[in-house]
């Protein structure tokens, strides 16, 4: 169990890296230490070795995910406080994440060659299941008059664009990782703007 455990984490590594369609059994094995025999007698293909990879993405950095989730935004307060907290804390626990979210971009980049029943199971058992935690804890709020009445799981879509798009863009031509008080700045502002279309009227 543990060399099947070894090998899964080896192809998380280097699916991150080369993508779906770039990379090859062999280097998954040398990453893992193992040999490509032992690849194909525990998964098959390659593509039964990507589901098995998208399912542990599922257990750990969706678990993560909605750890904070819950964490953050499952408190009482002023909702922009709340907010802040919540966003600030999904940007520096970000690149305590960033392999998992490399494997995301390349899944992007190469969702053509992927698998659709792939695609599928990884969207049901991520992002859909992040994106809907979220979007309860806004209904909340906005059953609440602290945000104006949506639809959440839109208003999750704006809030996440908000929150991550900055950091996104500025890290692609930054040399340097932002620092913990430009994440924070950018966590407060994000917010802010969120606040600008969903605050209620009479706030």
């Amino acid at each position: 169990m543990a060399k099947k455990d070894d090998l899964v984490q080896g192809a998380l590594r280097v699916f991150a890296r080369d993508g779906y369609t770039r990379a090859r059994i062999v280097d998954i094995a040398e990453e893992a230490g193992v040999s490509t025999r032992t690849i194909y007698n525990l998964f098959t293909d390659k593509p039964g070795l990507f589901g098995a990879v998208v399912e542990l993405v599922a257990r750990e950095f969706v678990g993560r995910r909605l750890s904070t989730i819950h964490e953050q935004l499952g408190v009482d307060g002023p909702v922009e406080d709340v907010l802040v907290a919540f966003a600030d804390r999904w940007l520096q626990q970000s690149s305590e994440l960033s392999l998992y979210l490399a494997l995301a971009s390349r899944i992007q980049a190469d969702r053509a060659e992927v698998p659709q029943e792939i695609l599928d199971r990884g969207m049901q058992a991520g992002p859909e299941r992040v994106q809907g935690a979220i979007a309860l804890h806004l209904k909340r709020f906005m059953l609440a008059g602290q945000l104006r009445p949506s639809d959440p799981h839109v208003a999750t879509l704006h809030l996440l664009q908000l929150i991550e798009g900055v950091p996104e863009v500025r890290g692609y031509y930054a040399a340097s990782p932002l620092s913990g008080e430009e994440l924070e700045n950018i966590a407060r502002d994000s917010v802010r703007a969120y606040l600008y279309g969903y605050a209620p009227p009479e706030a």
